[in-house]
């Protein structure tokens, strides 16, 4: 079986990275164990924040299209409401939309010493199964406001 591409994204020295460490029956070699949350086919994805500012906090933001395929649209950038607002990003939508065209929002954590932070993202119903494969992810180290690139999910079947 294929199986499921753990995807990341590097980033140039002074900005976050964020990559998938689990998902579904996938995990990353060398990734910390996560006993409450093991691998398996219907499994909870886990991002991992890296380079973030230690004992900051992080926004990841989730979108089911990049910025760049919504044509002529600007890219979204963070409202009013959230911290570091206008800081512009890669994820696509809209953040009042509800749904297929809304930009989700997920507060991290805190940064641990190393400068990581994981969030577990559990599947919401039926869904479950789609979570590896149909996001975009973003990740915001709220200490600087520094945005890691993008990491696309979408046909990773």
């Amino acid at each position: 079986g294929g199986g499921v591409l753990l995807k990341s994204a590097t980033s140039p020295a002074g900005e976050p990275a964020i990559s998938m460490v689990q998902c579904q029956g996938a995990r990353r070699e060398g990734a910390p164990a996560f006993a409450e949350s093991p691998p398996g086919p219907d499994g909870p994805l886990i991002l991992e924040v890296s380079g973030a500012t230690a004992g900051g906090g992080v926004l990841v933001f989730a979108s089911e299209a990049a910025a760049a395929e919504l044509v002529p649209a600007p890219p979204p950038e963070i409202p009013a409401s959230l911290p570091c607002a206008g800081t512009p990003l890669v994820v696509g939508g809209d953040f009042s939309a509800e749904g297929a065209g809304g930009i989700q929002v997920y507060s991290l954590a805190q940064v641990n010493e190393e400068g990581q932070a994981y969030f577990v993202l559990e599947g919401q119903g039926s869904g479950d199964r789609e979570l590896c494969s149909k996001y975009v992810f973003q990740a915001v180290d709220l200490s600087g406001c520094a945005a890691s690139p993008g990491i696309d999910s979408r046909g990773n079947k």
